[in-house]
């Protein structure tokens, strides 16, 4: 049978190693983020401190946008492959982000449904997630509240929080950050793993 490449079909490939290495970084950041604190304590006004958390934002926004893009294109994927009746568009996958309160769900759920329907596109609600996702979502979640909690406490009036309390919370968000991230990229990795054996099946040219 010949093999060919739909059109439809977006190779996930360099998109998805962009996406992991990017992920990286960030990873590599909140550890010294991490390092930094458990040595020295959170000081806000700190110079270091000041630096790694503007490092933070450029590779969570850059690594973010990647991410978004990866996400809208292997939405995209299962659809050219099949999956029919899915929860949500390749739009929606990606807008779950910013939907205040639903994004707390929304996004975890985008993301269990592009690695079953990238299993199984004709019985993708039959697939069983690996809790891999589940834990990644938790990561993030948990990092991104002691991350609020900690800048809010650390600008106080001195005294009204204890030193260790911010310095703990922020050591959680740096941890939180730093396995969400280590997470999202084995899941990504799987999902491109699972997208890419589909480009490589025998497609069969029926005559007209």
């Amino acid at each position: 049978m010949p093999m060919r490449r739909d059109p439809l079909r977006h190779d996930l490939g360099a998109l998805s190693r962009a996406s992991q290495i990017l992920l990286g970084i960030q990873a590599v950041v909140a550890g010294l983020s991490l390092a930094n604190t458990y040595a020295r304590g959170f000081l806000i006004d700190d110079a270091t401190t000041s630096l790694l958390g503007l490092l933070q934002i450029a590779s969570f926004a850059v690594a973010g946008i990647c991410v978004l893009i990866w996400t809208f294109r292997a939405k995209a994927n299962t659809r050219t492959d099949g999956a029919r009746d899915l929860l949500f568009s390749p739009t929606m996958a990606v807008a779950s982000y910013f939907i205040p309160l639903l994004n707390l769900v929304m996004p975890l759920q985008a993301m269990r449904e592009i690695y079953k329907a990238s299993v199984d596109p004709r019985d993708w609600e039959a697939i069983a997630v690996p809790a891999l996702f589940g834990w990644w979502w938790a990561f993030w979640i948990a990092g991104n509240i002691a991350g609020l909690a900690t800048f809010r406490m650390a600008t106080m009036e001195p005294g009204m929080v204890p030193a260790d309390v911010v310095t703990n919370l922020a050591m959680a968000s740096d941890v939180g950050t730093l396995l969400a991230s280590v997470l999202l990229m084995r899941g990504i990795g799987l999902v491109t793993g699972l997208q890419a054996r589909r480009t490589s099946e025998p497609i069969v040219l029926r005559a007209r």
